[in-house]
């Protein structure tokens, strides 16, 4: 079965292939916010401490796209 027949195929090559719900834009937009670098966005510190527990880690990191994500991911390997 080829990967486009697949229905538990998700597309993750691209963060503009899927578009936001109406209960997904209502969520953005009455989401808590803070200043993120100061560990102060209420919205981002709770989905960082939901990730590491369902994950079994001590900590979690989120990056607002995926070529960032992929960068660090690549330095932190090469760092051993």
């Amino acid at each position: 079965m080829s990967k486009n027949q697949d229905r538990t195929f998700i597309p993750l090559s691209s963060d503009t292939e899927t578009k936001p719900t109406a209960a997904m834009r209502f969520a953005i937009a009455n989401a808590e916010v803070g200043d993120e670098q100061r560990s102060e966005d209420p919205t981002v510190s709770r989905l960082q401490d939901r990730v590491a527990e369902l994950l079994g880690k001590e900590a979690a990191l989120w990056f607002p796209g995926g070529t960032m994500c992929n960068f660090v991911a690549i330095k932190d390997y090469a760092a051993g």
